[in-house]
């Protein structure tokens, strides 16, 4: 559907017979030119924005699908209200005179937009179509079995509107990090929605802020208005540039309506809600969302868009506590020595899987994981009082690790490449640093009730 703006300017002497048309329908005044055509004359005293105009006429005219809109003026007069925040986007033809003359007066009484076709040959459109935006990510373990989250895996198997499996012009330029970014675009109704995988632009690599402006800024997606745009990123704590997420939020308010960081947790209801606390879990949004797609079962599709945005809405603001993302932060952190000592478990520590594991986490790298802990949690420290108290006490019992169970000798055997001492560790006890991150989780639960 194509919708021209014709937006009067302040310049009203002697159209009084155009502001009476105007004002029947609070000062705009719409024509179905055809199937695909709309023309909306709009006074200077219309108080609607261009978005809530165009959602007015959509449900009036029951519009299906995509809408492009053209912005007409006249030019050397102060613009249209309606104009705001689109400057770039507005068509300036003529005098106040002229363009009723040209444009106006045609259509009203003719129904002829020739003149009009003509004006905005070769324009961009603005297009009013939510535009939807859900970066995350798909991981595999040492062996090479996928683990990555649901809504990813479940959205390359449903027939999408669009899929680059390479995707080179937002692949980074490192050449041995190409073809890790994907992207897949589904069309519902209005809705436009987006799946990044994205695994190469950590925070040092100029963070997920370069990706979602190239995004932005390509052909098919440059055109959605800021209103229409919402984003959704799993952990953007981490993928964000210098893992600054207030940083990253200011860099995009100019051309993002909502931002919202996401987790896969089940003691935040709106995470829950949104993506599921478990990568198997089809009673959230998004997977809603792709099986209803799936089965082209467009209406619901659409609602479950409507549902998406509300909770991107509501994720987007300070009501989720820092505790619920505190815990989520540590427990990432150190799953990943958990997935592993499972898979030597259930590889029954085979040579080949033994060498991949421990020439991982040789050295540094479990050091690392509790250093980075340790900067999560001065991260904290900022907050409130009883926040701080908080996490001071966590920030203690995390430091004991090294003195429970068997935990100390398991690590350190890791780093060490002593397969003979883990290996005994597990057959003794199974895998102490899930029973240990176990009893650390509810140690944290208890704690958190205390505060709530």
């Amino acid at each position: 559907m194509n919708i021209y703006i014709l937006a009067f300017s302040n310049d009203d002497a002697g159209n009084n017979g155009y502001y009476k048309l105007c004002q029947l329908q609070g000062n705009y005044h719409s024509i179905l030119i055809s199937n695909n055509t709309i023309v909306i004359f709009v006074s200077s005293k219309c108080n609607l924005n261009l978005s809530n105009l165009i959602t007015q006429i959509k449900r009036t005219y029951n519009v299906q699908g995509p809408t492009n809109v053209y912005l007409l003026a006249p030019e050397g007069h102060t613009k249209n209200p309606i104009c705001n925040n689109y400057n770039d986007n507005v068509i300036l033809k003529g005098t106040s005179g002229t363009f009723l003359t040209n444009y106006v007066y045609p259509v009203l009484n003719k129904e002829n937009v020739q003149n009009i076709v003509k004006a905005v040959a070769n324009i961009q459109p603005i297009v009013f179509d939510p535009l939807i935006i859900i970066f995350t990510e798909q991981i595999t373990d040492r062996t090479g079995k996928i683990r990555g989250w649901g809504e990813w895996l479940k959205a390359i198997n449903t027939k999408a509107d669009f899929y680059n499996n390479k995707f080179k012009k937002f692949s980074p330029k490192n050449k041995k990090d190409k073809e890790k970014i994907r992207i897949v675009e589904f069309k519902v109704g209005d809705y436009t929605v987006l799946f990044v995988k994205e695994n190469s632009y950590g925070a040092d690599k100029g963070g997920i802020n370069n990706l979602l402006s190239q995004i932005l800024n390509q052909k098919q997606w440059k055109n959605f208005p800021k209103e229409d745009i919402y984003v959704a990123v799993h952990a953007l704590n981490e993928y964000a540039k210098g893992k600054d997420v207030d940083g990253f939020k200011n860099e995009f308010k100019n051309r993002v309506n909502y931002i919202c960081d996401f987790h896969h947790s089940d003691d935040v209801p709106l995470y829950k809600e949104f993506c599921g606390g478990d990568s198997r879990d089809s009673n959230c949004a998004l997977i809603k969302l792709l099986t209803a797609v799936g089965k082209n079962n467009k209406e619901t599709a659409k609602s479950y868009c409507e549902e998406i945005i509300e909770l991107i809405r509501k994720m987007s603001g300070k009501d989720i506590r820092d505790l619920s993302l505190l815990k989520h932060q540590i427990v990432n952190l150190l799953e990943p020595i958990k997935i592993d000592i499972d898979g030597l478990m259930e590889k029954k520590f085979e040579d080949k899987y033994w060498k991949k594991v421990s020439n991982y986490w040789r050295g540094e790298r479990v050091d690392k994981i509790f250093e980075n802990i340790e900067k999560v949690i001065i991260n904290k420290k900022n907050s409130k009082e009883e926040v701080k108290n908080f996490v001071q006490e966590i920030s203690d019992r995390i430091n004991k690790i090294k003195n429970l169970f068997k935990v100390s000798e398991l690590l350190t055997a890791l780093k060490n490449n002593d397969k003979k001492t883990v290996r005994n560790i597990c057959e003794l006890y199974g895998n102490i640093y899930k029973k240990w991150m176990d009893e650390l989780i509810n140690e944290f639960e208890k704690m958190k009730s205390n505060l709530e």
